[in-house]
């Protein structure tokens, strides 16, 4: 996390009926609170963004002045994102508002593209007492079409204390992902824990049907041993010795999506880190629909790296 130097915070200024308030969610706070801190641990700016989601007309008659509307949304949010930046700079922190009008996901990637931004932050919310905490239809369009980095974080009373989990794969793709998580592990003083699942497919293929459960054992050793040495090999091209904590590494077998959901309350984890192959969002794919399933159901917050050159499906004007 060591080379952002330019973050944007959104902003949900919306609370029950009123489309701007003061009244901000926790995890909207969240979103704030770490946006800030990470702008000051970095010397970076922040931007604070909030976008209002209104009609063709409303928006209109907004822009026109009409009677009261333009005082009791727009510049309600304004007053709301002046509040933060006045806040983070009480903290010696750079920070700038915007306010935009749209679709948040669509306005918020813009933002992305037009003011290069290079980490987004967004609060996901609760959708009721007795519900995980569950990723919007924002958050993950986001997480699918942001070109940059994205954090979705949910309320955490232990700030200061973090368990981390790094979903890692096997190959050239693993080597981004691990260098950002290793400089977050090391900024946040977490805890890393590095976790691969182990597939069936990938030690049983076709010439091992029929095979002796003693030759079944012999390649699923092999196997374990081969993904921990690419995990390791990964790591090595890391400063991954530099954290306090060190790195844990974890094998398990089974399908992707279990395996992380097991691991979450295994080891107590605040922050999920993963990364994806998909170079391109035209797809409408995130990466997989083990990850767009895996994501509506976690509930700590998830931090996504992309791969390098990939390519958004949003435009700028």
């Amino acid at each position: 996390m060591q080379h952002f130097r330019n973050l944007l915070v959104g902003v949900d200024v919306s609370s029950g009926e009123r489309l701007a308030s003061f009244d901000l969610s926790p995890a909207t706070f969240e979103a704030i609170k770490r946006g800030v801190w990470l702008a000051r641990e970095l010397g970076a700016e922040v931007t604070f963004q909030a976008t209002l989601d209104l009609s063709a007309e409303t928006e209109e008659i907004l822009h026109e002045g009409f009677g009261d509307a333009s005082r009791s949304v727009e510049q309600a949010a304004s007053d709301v994102l002046e509040k933060l930046c006045a806040d983070a700079k009480d903290q010696g922190v750079t920070a700038r508002s915007v306010v935009a009008f749209g679709l948040p996901w669509e306005a918020l990637t813009k933002q992305v593209l037009n003011g290069k931004h290079d980490l987004l932050l967004v609060g996901t919310r609760n959708r009721g007492a007795t519900s995980r905490m569950l990723f919007g239809s924002t958050s993950l369009k986001l997480l699918r079409v942001c070109p940059c980095p994205v954090w979705v974080t949910r309320p955490d009373p232990k700030f200061d204390d973090i368990n981390m989990l790094v979903a890692c794969g096997l190959g050239p793709e693993s080597d981004r992902l691990l260098h950002t998580a290793v400089g977050g592990g090391r900024l946040l003083d977490a805890r890393v824990h590095l976790i691969h699942a182990v597939e069936l497919g990938e030690f049983v293929g076709d010439s091992l049907i029929g095979q002796s459960r003693e030759a079944l054992e012999e390649h699923r050793a092999v196997a374990r041993k081969n993904a921990e040495h690419a995990l390791r090999e990964s790591l090595s091209h890391t400063d991954f010795r530099t954290l306090r904590h060190g790195v844990q590494i974890h094998l398990e077998e089974g399908e992707p999506e279990t395996v992380l959901l097991e691991a979450i309350p295994k080891y107590g984890i605040d922050l999920l880190v993963m990364g994806t192959k998909v170079r391109t969002g035209l797809s409408g794919v995130f990466f997989g629909n083990t990850a767009e399933r895996l994501l509506s159901k976690v509930d700590c917050s998830v931090f996504v790296v992309k791969p390098e050159g990939f390519v958004s499906p949003v435009t700028v004007d």
